[in-house]
């Protein structure tokens, strides 16, 4: 199973490094304005050094701090959520665009809705004190460090 892009910010060449992108450990991976780049595809471009960055995480620490789960809640209580530029993660509650990647949080059945399952998860990262990629999980991604 491979990893396909998430979290990609709509509109933001850095926010594409900060959120979702593969980036090296040196953190010049590939950044571009929404392209993925050689080896983009699902299932390709996975290697040493790479890590993938949850579109909670705003500053791609691998932590989910306090005000990072208050934006996921915040579009798990409204009406969805949409692509909005200028935002400080790329989306804002409430129906609108949809012409960019879905939240990393909105794996279930993609449906530019949080759903409760995929709201605790969130919470499972910020209560373990991080989290990492990994493969064969329901999101790409395990809980820990």
């Amino acid at each position: 199973m491979g990893y396909a892009l998430v979290g990609v910010r709509p509109s933001s060449a850095v926010g594409w490094a900060q959120n979702g992108a593969k980036r090296s450990e040196e953190g010049e991976g590939e950044v571009g304005e929404g392209e993925e780049g050689e080896g983009g595809g699902e299932g390709e471009g996975e290697g040493e050094g790479q890590i993938m960055v949850h579109s909670a995480d705003q500053n791609g620490d691998g932590l989910i701090s306090l005000s990072e789960l208050l934006r996921v809640i915040q579009f798990f209580n409204s009406n969805g959520l949409h692509c909005q530029e200028g935002t400080e993660d790329g989306y804002a509650p409430g129906p609108g665009d949809q012409g960019c990647v879905h939240h990393s949080s909105d794996y279930n059945s993609a449906d530019w809705l949080i759903g409760l399952s995929e709201l605790l998860r969130l919470i499972q990262f910020f209560n373990s004190g991080g989290y990492h990629a990994c493969e064969g999980s329901e999101d790409g991604f395990c809980p820990g460090l």
